[in-house]
Parts: structure tokens; C-alpha cells; sequence
């Protein structure tokens, strides 16, 4: 039999009929037919049955952004909602920032106004990641249905997107989610108003939709949908003017054939005429001939007036599908530019809070270039997990697979399609694809210089219209191959594979939570040669395949491949787990004291697990906690913020109101990491390099310091010596001993009590402790020790400790001089803190800061200096001033707050603060909250003017006395966007009303929104 598709014929004894596909061309009306739904319905439920337990409430995505950023921003969104305010301003983290203007997590967006507001926020956060991961697949498959892709081919393309690469790697960033879901959805609608479909009803939504998609949180994504659209309204442009220029010169080409004939069929009558005429009557045959020649003239000429009302129609027609197709892109960017309006209200507090960032102006070239999608990365479309775990060793931008078959059938629909929609989708993708290259190109590089492009990073993000364009021509590929297969009426092969198909996508999804991430990974190794073996077996062997076989096969094949992928990705990027068991509340709050507002800073020398990070209160999880941080974890963060806590000094954090410094612990397993585990950069350091200071007369030094993993030290063992020095460079050394100067910290732990082998001295301080294997409660201790020196030196200039044991089992805490009865600390002397140990547990280790500021303050002791002047101040070891401000006077004294003076903040609010305030003299309240063009400030009910105080803090000038200071957030970009917004919707109606209006009045006539 041959392996060519055959004409109709009837039906022969095997029961099979081959006959070439017979496709519809009709275009899509915007309805799904009865039994398409059931595609639908499919590409809907997957999402909901594949992650189960996040749908059923039982666990929560947690991996990633989502603990460090999308969890803990949303309690906070969640808390505003029920208080019923929006996030304006937020105190919990950068000592406040605006997170409505921070945009990603989406504050205005409808579907979050209400799962955050009527759902607990874990739910609401599954939600919010399925319910989008559904609406992308939906939008997907309607837009491919609208594209004339057949059912099958548009779930293919559907499951591609959302199973993988794009979808299934996204779901830790939900904003991503969010915005991505969009762009078929804006396509599908375009595509319905320019087919005629309820134009006006169609134009609405496609303008709505414009203001979701910005609304959605991620602006780089929305700027990219935006460009997607953009190209895809030119590209349909220039083929409809393309096909009506074809279709004007074929008329043209068959007006010119008539004419020819007519003028054919003319010459043979005036030949028959004259032959007839001279055999009757030799004198009548010229005057015959040239009756015939008169006539043929008229005909002539008739034919001419002919062909030129025919081009002249036809120069009509072309005019006017010009006119129509500038209406069409003309009506196509205003629903944009609506849409864009509609949504001022997130969009210009975005950007007026991008202007205070670093992004303001463009990122730097480095920056721009970061997350470039490197060219050998191709070889991960076709074995996902070449680079072994995807966590940590591929990153979730970097991820385009869309399944092996969908990639094949792509390539074959290029070479078997070869169709000007083939070449849109084909050009999209490779121009997606070279800006997804970013840095490994030329070109990327080149194009910071244009606004709005040159504020984002990560260039492989543009892998998501690669990935979009890969989906749509794969769903193309599947209907030109299936067209070449042959209908049979025998189904057994057919039940066959839908039964294995059946069999191991319940397999995998029984193992997808329960396999280990390893035991998927080896089975990778296999799988891309068993994918790739079946869809080079279905795209080449197509033409010998009856119809029905084949497509179960293709979806099938591309089912399990993604749920494979999937299930890879469920072990690592998106676990799920029950909320109590990734979020408890922190053991930590027990022993922080934090009533009065007093702030937390948190070390990011280790990126730990989640359970670490939630009881460190790891930046931005401390919001989830209620706790207000110094610190905070956002791609939009003010640029003067960020400068100051880049590079904080003890003296700033005092300034900053930071009560607790808190270091996440590593398991102790070397000295090396027990002393990164106690290690606080705000404290003296004598051991790794001497600390100098002006000559003190002194015959005493006291010390408070522990030991680690020391228990079997002896008492009288060295542990350290204490380098002198006086003013002449004389050394004087001092031992310090185990047992009589300093000891083991968990002293009093169980298994520390049977084997330790020195005493304990003195304790300095205690605190609760938790350690051991398995973990055991207990107290920890520092000890203090006062050693004399036996030959009084000069005064001492310079000062160290030489360990004898290693560095890291050492914590030295405290160092004072004594001369006397007087007791001099090196730490303020320094410029350092005098910090203390007061909890640590095998996650987290607290330092307290005596010297920490409250959050209002009187001061005096002003200087105004420039932003650099005050940095370079603040950074130093003994300041120059109290406070350094922007503008305003300043006050020559050493006054800081008087005895008299008070600042007693009595109501405290994220967007409201009201302070009490009695003043001796003329002076700055100083409130240590993050600076704001939004905030403004009344002073016993009048606007007074709010100064940057520190670079950072708000201030306001008051005169000597009593006075009420109420701090207001009222940004006038949102309040302005919120106009502006408002005129969007009301133009939105206007022009719905007024095509309505129209309508009514010419009930024949199409509405004029229509293409």
C-alpha cells in the first residue's frame, strides 16, 4: 500500500480510508463548538489535579521568592486589605517603603483585591499561582483555536507553555505568572474583534485586559506582552496589505485576460462577415469590410471604457483595504494606550518610585546584561536537566523547554507549513530568542540606550515569546502532519495507547511527590533519548499512522513529557509543604523586645534553608512576623536606602533603631564556621587585626569572651595571648586561660557537663541556648576575667589577641581598660558596638545593641552637609554632628536631646505617626522612618516641611515648646494616577455609549469600532 495519502474512495475490507484532511475556512467566531470544550476543560483541570495538594489547601508553594519575597509581602497586603486601606506605606522592612509603588505584588489587581482579602493568605497564594497557570493555558488554547489550529493541536500547544519550561519553572515568581497569562488572552481578543466578532464587546475586553496585565506586578513582562502585541497587529497588517495587493493584481491579471478574448472572439466574426459579404456581392464588400471595421472600433472602445472603470475599481478596492487596515492597527494601539491609561493608578507611583532607585536613568551595563541566555543553553531544549539538579545549577530563567515532541513538530511545521503565519511565529521566536542572548551578543548590549528597556535586567525573560512562538507552531506542526495520516475505522492501536498513556500519567503522578528529586534525575538520563526516539518515530512514520492513533500518541508523548519535567521541578523549585511547617512563628520573638517599634537587622552572609530564614527573620520574612527590619529584599529599593545599608556602621545602626542583630547559624562542624556563626561586624575584632587607639594610662584589662567545641581544654590551658602595646612599640603579653579567664559556652548542656575538663569562671552574661544532636535546651554563658598587669606600662596605644587555639573557637564579646577606679570600653572609643550575646539556637544567634536610637528624637547637634559628606560623617568612628541634614539651618552645639526635652511618639500607623514633643529651644524632631516624596507633616495642625535628616530620616524644624507633629503619607502620584485612571474608564465608557448611541441610530450598519 502506498504511504501517500489517497483520494476518497470507498471503504475496502481492512476498513481503512485514507483521504487527505479537509480543513474548514472558516474563520473563528469566537464560539467553542460543544465538543471543544472537552479540550478545554482538560488544559484547565491539569493544573488543579497535577498540584493537588496546593488546590485542596493541604500544603503551600513555598520555594524560593515566594518565602523570601511573595509570602511575606502578601501577609502584609493581606493585613491592609482587612484593616480596609491599601499597602501605601509599609514600615516592616528599608525602614518603610511605598510597596503599593513597589508594584510586584500587584495592589491594585482585581483578582488579588479579592483572594487576599477574603481567603487566608496561604490559600490565596496557591490561588493565585494555579488560577493564572490555568488562565495562560486557557488564553493559549483559544488563541490557537482562533488561529485555526485544530483542537489537538491547540492543547499541544496549551501544555507546552504551561508544563513547561515557562510555566512550571515560573511558579516561584507569581507575578511573572500573573502578567504572562495575559498576553494570549490579548492576542485571542484582537483576533476576535478583527474577525467581526462583537467588535465592541470584543475591543472592551482587549482594552481591560491592557489594564490587568499592567496591573498584574511585573512591568517587564507587561512591556513585553505589549511588544509581542505590537509586532503580531504590524506583522497581520502587512499580510493583509500583501494579500490584497495579491488579490488586486489576479483581478487585474484576469481583467486582462477577458479583454484579450473578447477582442479574439470580435477579429473571428469581422472574418466570417467579410468572407460571407464578397462571395454575394464583389461591390458590397467594402462597404461591408467597413461596416466591420466601425464595429470592432465600438467594441474597442466599449472595452476600453470598460478596463478602466475595472482598474478604476480595483484602485477603489485597494484604497479602501488601506483605509481600513490603518483603522484596524489605529483601533488595535488605542486599546493599548486605553488600556495603559486605565492603570495610571499602579503605573505612576511605579515610576516615581523607580526615579528614586537605582534604575532611575537606566541600570549600568553589567547590571543589564545579568541573567543572559548563553547559546549552549540550546542544548537544554532538548535535555532539560543536562546541568544535573536544576536547583541550584539552572536557573528558572534559563528554563524554554517546552517538551521534545512540541519541539520537533515545531521544526516540522516550519519545513512542511511554509505559510506566511509559519514565518511570523518562526521570526518571532528567533528574535525573541536573540534578545534572550542578552550580553553573548552585540546587539542586546546596544539597546540600553532606549527609555523604558534600559530599567530592566535579565534578557532571558524574552524567553518567554521564544517559548510562546515555539508553543504556536508546534500546534501548527501537529495539524500538518496529522493531515498526511490516514482514517481507519480499526481502534485498537489507538486503545492501546491511551491505555499506556493512561497508566504512566498516573504513575508519574502518584511519584511526583513521592520519588526522590535523584531518582528523577537518573531517569532523565534516559528519557530525553526515549522522547526524542518516539517523536522522530511519529513526525517521520505520520503518512503510515491512521489518524486517531496518531494524535492520541502526540498528546500523549507530549503529556508525559512535561509531567516528567513537572515532576522534577515539584522536588526543587516548587515544593509544597503545610504552612505551620515552613512559617511557625519564630522562637526567637520570646526573647526579642520589640513593643516599642525597635527594629531587627538580620546577616545575609548565607542564603539558608527556609525553616533558618523564617526563625533568623531573614529578610523580607520578618514582615510575615510582624516584626519592623532595617533590612529588606526588593528589586526596587530607594537608591539612598540602599547606599546606607550597603555599608552600615555601628554609629548608623544605632541611628537606625536596629535593638537586635541576628546571624543565621551553619551546622558547626569546623572552627571556621563556628566563628562565621558568632561573627558580628559591628563588634570589636582584636584577633584579626589590632585595634589602635589614643594613649590610655591603664594597669588593667578586662575581657568577656567564650569558648567552642573546647570542653576538652584543661583548666590553665592557653587559649590566647593579649598583645600590648605602648606608645615607645614595648609588647607586653598577657595569657588567658581556660578555666580561670574564659570557657566552653555550652557549659551547662548535658553532654558538655560529662565531658568537660575546666572550670568555669566568672559568667558575664547568660542566655538561652540551643544545640546539640539532637537538640537540647539549655543556658549559654560568656565570662568575664580582670587581669592585671604585674609591670604597669606606658599608656597603651595598641592592642591584640594572638590565639593559641584555633581562631575560630575564640569569641571575644567585650574589652575594657581600667586605670584605677575608672573603667574605659574600646568599643564606643572605636567606634564599634557593645553588643551581647543574649540567644542562639541551631538556626539563628541574637545581639543586642544597648546603644540602639528610638524611633523620635530632639536634637540640637545639626550640621547640613551634601549626601556624600554625610556618609563619609556617619561612617566614621566619632561623627562630627548628632545629625546631618539636607537643608534647613543648622545649630552649632553638642546639645542633643535635654533632660527636659521629650519626642513621645503616641500614635503609630504605616501611612500615619503622630508625635508629642516638648522642646527647651529651636531644634529637630528627627523620626528614624525611611524618607518619602509622599510624606508631608503638620505641626499642631499646620503643613510644615519635611527635611532628609542622615540621608534617609524625616525631620521637621520646630521651634522651642510644645507641639503635636503628625506625619501624613499622601503620595500625589497615586493620587494622580487615580485620576487619571478614572478618565481612562470614563473614555472607555464614553466610547462604548457612543458606539452603542450609533448603532441605534443605523440598526442596518455595522458598529464603527468593527475593522
Amino acid at each position: 500500500m502506498s504511504n501517500q495519502p489517497l483520494e476518497p474512495r470507498p471503504a475496502l475490507e481492512n476498513s481503512e480510508t485514507r483521504y487527505p484532511r479537509v480543513v474548514s475556512s472558516a474563520r473563528y467566531n469566537g464560539f467553542l463548538k460543544l465538543r471543544h470544550w472537552l479540550g478545554l476543560l482538560f488544559v484547565v483541570t491539569l493544573p488543579l489535579l497535577f498540584y493537588w495538594r496546593a488546590t485542596f489547601g493541604r500544603a503551600v508553594f513555598f520555594f524560593g521568592d515566594l518565602a523570601r519575597f511573595f509570602y511575606p509581602m502578601r501577609v502584609l497586603y493581606a493585613d491592609a486589605l482587612s484593616a480596609g486601606r491599601l499597602s501605601l506605606w509599609q514600615p516592616e522592612i528599608l525602614a518603610g517603603i511605598p510597596l503599593l509603588a513597589e508594584m510586584q505584588i500587584g495592589a491594585l489587581y482585581p483578582p488579588h483585591l479579592f483572594l487576599f482579602r477574603f481567603l487566608p493568605v496561604d490559600l490565596a497564594l496557591n490561588y493565585d499561582i494555579l488560577l493564572h497557570l490555568i488562565w495562560l493555558g486557557a488564553g493559549m488554547y483559544l488563541f490557537a483555536r482562533g488561529r485555526d489550529i485544530s483542537v489537538t493541536g491547540a492543547m499541544i500547544a496549551a501544555l507546552a507553555l504551561t508544563f513547561g519550561g515557562f510555566g512550571a519553572a515560573r511558579i516561584t515568581h507569581p507575578n511573572v505568572l500573573n502578567v504572562a497569562a495575559w498576553l494570549p488572552w490579548l492576542l485571542w481578543l484582537y483576533e476576535l474583534w478583527r474577525a467581526g466578532w462583537r467588535p465592541l464587546l470584543a475591543w472592551s475586553l482587549l482594552t481591560i485586559a491592557f489594564a490587568l496585565q499592567w496591573l498584574g506586578g511585573h512591568p517587564q513582562f507587561a512591556l513585553i506582552n505589549a511588544l509581542v502585541f505590537a509586532v503580531y497587529v504590524m506583522a497581520e497588517r502587512v499580510g493583509r496589505a500583501e494579500r490584497a495587493k495579491e488579490g488586486a493584481r489576479g483581478r487585474r491579471g484576469r481583467e486582462r485576460a477577458e479583454r484579450a478574448q473578447e477582442g479574439a472572439r470580435g477579429r473571428e466574426r469581422a472574418e466570417r462577415a467579410e468572407r460571407a459579404e464578397r462571395a454575394e456581392r464583389a461591390e458590397r464588400a467594402e462597404g461591408a469590410q467597413e461596416g466591420a471595421r466601425g464595429r470592432e472600433r465600438a467594441e474597442r472602445a466599449q472595452e476600453g471604457g470598460e478596463g478602466k472603470g475595472a482598474q478604476k475599481q480595483s484602485l477603489m478596492t485597494g484604497h479602501w483595504s488601506l483605509m481600513t487596515g490603518h483603522w484596524s492597527l489605529m483601533t488595535a494601539f488605542t486599546a493599548l494606550i486605553l488600556g495603559t491609561l486605565i492603570a495610571s493608578a499602579q503605573l505612576l507611583p511605579t515610576f516615581e518610585f523607580s526615579q528614586q532607585s537605582a534604575r532611575a536613568g537606566g541600570v549600568d551595563s553589567e547590571f543589564f546584561t545579568t541573567f543572559s541566555y548563553h547559546p549552549l543553553y540550546l542544548a537544554l531544549l532538548g535535555a532539560p536537566f543536562l546541568r544535573g539538579n536544576p536547583y541550584p545549577n539552572t536557573s528558572v530563567e534559563m528554563i524554554a523547554y517546552i517538551g521534545i515532541l512540541p519541539l520537533v513538530l515545531a521544526l516540522a511545521a516550519v519545513v512542511l507549513k511554509r505559510q506566511r503565519v509559519t514565518w511570523l511565529w518562526a521570526a518571532l521566536a528567533l528574535g525573541a530568542l536573540l534578545l534572550a542572548f542578552g550580553g553573548n551578543t552585540p546587539l542586546y548590549p546596544a539597546l540600553r540606550v532606549l527609555p523604558l528597556f534600559n530599567l530592566f535586567r535579565v534578557p532571558a525573560r524574552f524567553l518567554f515569546p521564544f517559548a510562546f512562538g515555539l508553543a504556536m507552531l508546534a500546534g501548527m506542526g501537529f495539524d500538518a502532519l496529522r493531515a498526511r495520516t490516514f482514517v481507519s475505522k480499526i481502534l485498537r492501536n489507538a486503545w492501546i495507547a491511551a491505555s499506556a498513556v493512561l497508566f504512566f500519567t498516573i504513575l508519574i503522578f502518584a511519584l511526583a511527590n513521592v520519588l526522590p528529586v535523584d531518582a528523577w534525575l537518573e531517569a532523565w538520563r534516559l528519557l530525553p533519548v526515549i522522547f526524542g526516539g518516539l517523536a522522530l518515530l511519529l513526525v517521520l512514520r505520520a503518512s503510515r499512522m491512521d489518524r486517531v492513533f496518531f494524535t492520541v500518541s502526540a498528546v500523549g508523548l507530549t503529556l508525559l513529557d512535561l509531567l516528567a519535567f513537572s515532576a522534577v521541578y515539584a522536588q526543587t523549585y516548587n515544593q509544597i509543604a503545610p504552612r505551620a511547617e515552613i512559617f511557625p512563628r519564630p522562637r526567637v520573638l520570646d526573647t526579642l523586645k520589640l513593643d516599642d517599634g525597635a527594629r531587627v537587622l538580620t546577616s545575609e552572609w548565607i542564603l539558608p534553608w527556609i525553616p533558618v530564614m523564617n526563625e533568623s527573620l531573614y529578610p523580607n520574612l520578618n514582615a510575615a512576623h510582624g516584626v519592623n527590619a532595617a533590612h529588606g529584599y526588593t528589586p526596587l529599593a530607594p537608591r539612598q536606602t540602599q547606599e546606607f545599608l550597603d555599608r552600615p556602621s555601628p554609629v548608623m545602626l544605632n541611628k537606625l533603631g536596629v535593638r537586635y542583630f541576628l546571624i543565621p547559624q551553619l551546622l558547626p562542624v569546623d572552627p571556621k564556621t563556628e566563628a562565621a556563626d558568632v561573627w558580628n561586624p559591628f563588634m570589636l575584632d582584636p584577633i584579626s587585626a589590632p585595634l589602635e587607639f589614643t594613649p590610655i594610662d591603664s594597669d588593667s584589662i578586662e575581657i568577656e569572651s567564650s569558648l567552642a567545641q573546647s570542653a576538652d581544654l584543661r583548666t590553665g590551658a592557653v587559649v590566647a595571648d593579649i598583645v600590648l602595646r605602648d606608645e615607645s612599640g614595648q609588647a607586653y603579653r598577657i595569657p588567658i586561660l581556660a578555666g580561670r579567664d574564659t570557657a566552653e559556652w555550652a557549659y551547662d548542656r548535658s553532654d558538655v557537663q560529662q565531658a568537660v575538663k575546666h572550670t568555669r569562671p566568672e559568667v558575664a552574661s547568660s542566655f538561652p541556648a540551643r544545640s546539640a544532636f539532637p537538640i537540647e535546651e539549655h543556658v549559654g554563658h560568656t565570662f568575664r576575667t580582670r587581669l592585671n598587669f604585674t609591670n604597669t606600662p606606658a599608656p597603651i596605644v595598641k592592642l591584640r589577641l594572638e590565639p593559641k587555639i584555633d581562631a575560630g573557637l575564640l569569641h571575644v564579646q567585650n574589652i575594657a581598660l581600667w586605670n584605677g577606679a575608672a573603667r574605659i570600653e574600646l568599643a564606643p572609643l572605636l567606634g564599634k558596638g557593645r553588643h551581647t550575646l543574649v540567644y542562639r539556637s541551631e538556626d539563628v544567634a541574637v545581639f543586642e545593641n544597648p546603644d540602639a536610637a528610638p524611633r523620635a528624637f530632639i536634637t540640637h547637634n545639626v550640621k547640613r552637609v551634601s549626601d556624600d559628606e554625610a556618609f563619609r560623617q556617619l561612617r566614621s568612628p566619632q561623627p562630627n554632628a548628632e545629625i546631618y541634614v539636607s537643608a534647613g539651618p543648622e545649630f552649632d552645639t553638642d546639645v542633643g536631646q535635654g533632660f527636659n526635652e521629650r519626642a513621645t511618639v503616641v500614635s503609630y500607623e504605616p501611612e500615619r505617626a503622630v508625635v508629642d514633643t516638648q522642646l527647651d529651644s529651636e531644634g529637630y524632631l528627627v523620626l528614624s522612618d525611611a524618607w518619602d516624596p509622599g510624606w508631608m507633616a503638620l505641626v499642631d495642625g499646620a503643613p510644615a516641611p519635611i527635611v532628609r535628616a542622615d540621608v534617609i530620616f524625616r525631620a521637621v524644624l520646630l521651634n522651642a515648646g510644645a507641639h503635636r507633629v503628625e506625619f501624613l503619607y499622601r503620595p500625589r502620584a497615586f493620587y494622580m494616577g487615580v485620576i487619571l485612571s478614572g478618565i481612562g474608564i470614563a473614555l472607555l465608557g464614553v466610547v462604548i455609549l457612543a458606539t452603542v448611541l450609533a448603532r441605534l441610530r443605523r440598526k442596518p450598519h455595522s458598529l464603527d469600532i468593527s475593522a
